[in-house]
């Protein structure tokens, strides 16, 4: 009897181990696959508190704009600015930050954009900086100015010398004012010369800042009870949805990295299938609905109208892997190509992004921590008002030089220093000049134009300032309105 019990009591005992074994690795199969796995790493990701992703990107397009410029109406303009577009965007390359710290409530973004391409069978390259930061605690958005600083004059260098020389409808004008140099040349030191004093005094270890006017008191904000459960069910259904599709190898684990394979059409299905799922439970359907704050059904309708809306006109599939050590994200690969075609443009992308994932102290601002000035609005736009007269005087010595050179005796010592007790003897041939301009002035305006040379009006009567009224009246002199050297008389104290 003894014998039985004890046989009895043995197989009892194996057969429990046997459930938990069998049961063990039912669970450990179920926690270990690829799904559950991405699942974690995501949720993880998201739960972390300071988290920075480092990033690397090649993006490529295909742009086609044949329709668009078979129009008679485009001109020459307009084919130049479609094929400088299709040509110098081409490629972009390029890396991007991006760190955020839900205790400070801080998020920045930094990086450089590379954009290259072939011009007129010239080779462009440029690449555009990024830095800026948004507190939530301080309720401001920063952007760091400092980086400008060295890319205006790339930048003027590359209109300078790639760019304008290759524009034939504006050429010749352009050589009328060079007086022969080089295009690229003149418009490289114009500017230069011009931009670089006030581009270092404006934007060189400065920032600007601006208010960011939150609906909320932070910008990381704990999802409450119901966000999460509503976000928790959603992404299960459609990860659930992706592993019924599995045939096709939706997601897959190779080597420790998870892929997940997908299209805009299995995306949308996706979501469809989850909100289908959630109006079989009504707690679910309850708060999905308070979430979305629309009834589900209303929510199924717009995704199926918006998928029929880019069936045939945007197609999109993406392949994003993910090493997930210790239940953590630490290296992601996305490949992904696009197209969208519409109103007779179309184009076709692809693009790869290469990410590192570093957490808690691992992860440091750049500029967030960097001592910086700040520039105000104000500050802005007396920089570039000041700018724009410095333009415009420039752009007015030019064209009076070309103007003199056209209209005046070559033997006139005009390198002679200007006399104001000196007055010229200009024959004013009103006739040529309504001829020219194929304009005939008013009584009112010749009377106007009587005025300002004989000084018998100020800017005080114009309403405006000093430096305004000597440019209007520049202007008038360069046109031929007014006899030259009149603005003379009105220079600025």
């Amino acid at each position: 009897m003894r014998e039985k019990k004890a046989k009895f009591g043995l197989g009892i005992g194996i057969g429990v181990v046997a459930i938990f074994l069998i049961g063990g690795l039912i669970v450990y199969s179920f926690l270990s696959s690829p799904e559950v796995k991405l699942a974690n790493g995501l949720q993880n990701l998201l739960n972390e508190d300071r988290v920075q992703v480092e990033s690397e990107f090649d993006l490529s397009y295909d742009f086609d704009f044949d329709e668009v410029l078979s129009d008679p109406y485009i001109g020459e303009m307009d084919e130049f600015a479609f094929n400088l577009v299709e040509e110098l965007f081409n490629s972009l390359s390029g890396t991007s930050s991006i760190i955020y710290d839900k205790e400070l409530d801080v998020m920045e973004v930094s990086g450089t954009y590379g954009i290259s391409g072939d011009i007129s069978g010239e080779d462009i390259s440029l690449h555009i900086p990024i830095s800026m930061y948004f507190s939530g605690e301080e309720d401001v958005m920063a952007i760091d100015l400092d980086p400008y600083a060295q890319f205006i004059p790339d930048a003027i260098d590359v209109i300078s010398y790639n760019i304008l020389p290759n524009i034939e409808e504006v050429q010749e004008e352009l050589e009328l004012i060079t007086d022969g140099e080089d295009v690229g040349d003149f418009f490289s030191r114009e500017l230069n010369d011009l931009l670089e004093p006030t581009i270092d005094s404006l934007l060189t270890g400065k920032q600007f800042s601006d208010t960011l006017d939150l609906d909320r008191d932070r910008l990381f904000t704990q999802l409450e009870d119901n966000e999460r459960y509503v976000l928790e069910f959603v992404f299960e259904k459609m990860i659930e949805y992706l592993d019924q599709q599995n045939e096709q190898e939706m997601i897959t684990e190779e080597d420790g990295w998870i892929y997940v394979n997908l299209d805009d059409q299995l995306l949308l299905q996706s979501i469809l299938y989850a909100f289908e799922e959630a109006k079989e439970d009504e707690d679910v359907l309850e708060a999905l609905e308070e979430e979305i704050d629309t009834s589900v059904d209303t929510a199924i309708s717009n995704i199926e109208e918006f998928q029929e809306d880019i069936s045939g006109e945007i197609t999109f599939d993406f392949n994003i892997g993910f090493l997930i050590e210790r239940g953590q994200i630490v290296q992601s690969v996305t490949t992904s190509t696009f197209s969208f075609e519409e109103d007779g443009v179309s184009f076709t992308g692809s693009s790869t992004v290469n990410s590192d994932y570093l957490y808690g102290d691992q992860a440091a601002f750049s500029f967030y921590d960097a001592d910086r000035d700040e520039l105000s609005e104000a500050d802005m736009e007396q920089y570039f008002y000041d700018l724009e007269m410095q333009i415009e005087s420039r752009l007015d010595d030019i064209y009076a030089d070309l103007f003199e050179d056209m209209y005046y005796d070559e033997e006139f010592d005009w390198e002679a220093e200007w006399d104001e007790d000196y007055e010229l003897d200009w024959d004013y041939d009103e006739s040529y000049y309504d001829e020219y301009y194929d304009y005939e002035l008013t009584e009112e305006e010749l009377e106007l134009i009587e005025s300002i040379e004989s000084q018998s009006v100020s800017h005080e009567d114009f309403d405006v300032s000093e430096e305004e009224m000597y440019y209007w009246v520049l202007d008038l002199e360069i046109e031929g309105f007014v006899e030259f050297g009149t603005a003379d008389y009105y220079y600025p104290e």
